[in-house]
């Protein structure tokens, strides 16, 4: 069941179809990691912008991207790096969904194209 579970969590195509049945696309703010982790204050600030917030000052800004990450495993340490068999069944699997996801939101970035494969 865990593995269910998991794989199931990745089809974000599928919980955004279901979201948008609700909410118009432009109510939703969708980010990606890749994004955040690379200029954190710049999505802060896009972020603030999407809610119609003021801007922080920049000493606030710095309170918050500054901090120390608190959600940070180590996960290699003890299972190792994913096996390339693994990782191209998973690409495999997880293509349609994240093609239509990238569909879905009108933007090619969420295809991932920009990543090491």
């Amino acid at each position: 069941m865990f593995a269910q579970t998991r794989l199931a969590e990745g089809m974000y195509s599928v919980f955004m179809a279901d979201w948008l049945r609700i909410w118009p696309k432009e109510q939703m703010l969708i980010l990606r990691y890749e994004d955040y982790a690379e200029n954190l204050e710049s999505v802060m600030k896009g972020v603030f912008n999407f809610l119609g917030l003021a801007p922080l000052n920049q000493t606030d800004m710095e309170f918050v991207t500054h901090r120390e990450a608190v959600n940070v495993g180590d996960m290699y340490d003890k299972v190792g790096h994913m096996l390339p068999q693994t990782k191209e069944i998973l690409d495999d699997f997880y293509r349609p969904f994240v093609h239509k996801f990238a569909e879905i939101l009108s933007d090619t970035r969420f295809l991932w194209l920009d990543k090491e494969h």
